[in-house]
């Protein structure tokens, strides 16, 4: 399905003029937001990321115009068939229209390379780009990943998945390597200190023997002559 033609008369500066007015700097949810707690704040910060990241693609001409080029660049029919098995077996919780949306994230980028038309006035990259931009600001004021945590909803994010399982097998292996290895420099240090006790005695034997030696000597001296007597002088 080309959808190429559509979209062609419109009026990029006024719509994004109109944007710019609509979309203030920032949301107006920061009213009161300094009295809530820090983890609240923290998620409304990256909500608010979010916020201004769509407001600088659809309130600058040339993004604007970049984003509707990039969507009508895409064959709507190939587009739903690859997200519908990207998807296979997501099963959302509830009928939450976000977590659906949410869940469909991965999927429309990673299935845009599929339905890219090739005569699309702008190039792959330059599409795949805006497109991310797109997804990503979408994901932030969600926040899909903190709340629903739909990653691996594809099929190339969960051959990351198997990656991650196949790493952690080798980590585990490369651990009882090590501990085997540690256990063994731990036989062979018991083996150093028991040869260093064995080293301690046979050194003791060797002075013991060596004193005996030298006792057995001074033993085996001739006795030294006793010296002459002097005559005494009589008066």
């Amino acid at each position: 399905m080309q959808r190429l033609s559509h979209g062609s008369s419109i009026d990029y500066s006024s719509c994004a003029l109109f944007h710019y007015r609509f979309f203030n700097e920032t949301s107006s949810c920061y009213v009161g937001i300094t009295r809530c707690r820090e983890s609240m704040r923290s998620n409304f910060t990256r909500r608010e990321e979010g916020y201004k990241a769509l407001r600088a693609l659809v309130c600058d001409t040339e993004k604007l115009k970049g984003g509707f080029t990039a969507r009508n660049c895409s064959d709507l029919t190939k587009l739903r068939e690859c997200v519908s098995k990207q998807i296979d077996g997501f099963d959302p919780k509830g009928d939450d229209p976000v977590e659906r949306i949410c869940g469909n994230l991965p999927a429309q980028e990673v299935c845009y390379n599929e339905s890219w038309i090739s005569s699309c006035p702008m190039s792959l990259p330059s599409a795949v780009a805006v497109v991310k931009d797109i997804l990503d600001a979408i994901e932030l004021i969600h926040e899909c990943k903190s709340i629903y945590g739909h990653e691996g909803t594809t099929s190339e994010t969960r051959s990351d998945a198997v990656s991650l399982n196949n790493l952690a097998a080798e980590v585990a292996e490369i651990t009882a390597l090590l501990r085997e290895n540690t256990q063994a420099v731990v036989a062979l240090t018991d083996k150093v200190k028991e040869n260093s006790k064995i080293l301690k005695q046979q050194t003791a034997s060797v002075e013991h023997v060596e004193g005996a030696l030298r006792e057995f000597g001074r033993s085996c001296k001739p006795p030294s002559e006793a010296p002459a007597e002097q005559p005494r002088v009589v008066f």
